[in-house]
């Protein structure tokens, strides 16, 4: 029997470097775009994913509406 996440939440440090762009495409898209295409993924930012500048590229992705300074949310 095959289970379905409803829901992926993952505690950061999606690629190594945040900041790079190419990370993103090679490391973290590249293979996770099938499953994330069908569920949901809420992630923190980890300490690789960068913050400030670095974190821009976390916040494009993944938190659109929230400024990488702010340590912290959430969601319902």
């Amino acid at each position: 029997m095959v289970e379905t996440p409803d829901l992926i939440i993952s505690m950061g440090d999606l690629v190594e470097n945040g900041g790079n762009y190419d990370q993103w495409n090679e490391y973290y898209f590249a293979v996770a775009d099938d499953l994330i295409s069908e569920i949901p993924l809420v992630s923190t930012l980890g300490d690789h994913a960068g913050d400030g500048y670095d974190g821009e590229l976390v916040r494009h992705y993944l938190r659109t509406d929230q400024s990488t300074d702010k340590k912290w949310f959430s969601f319902d």
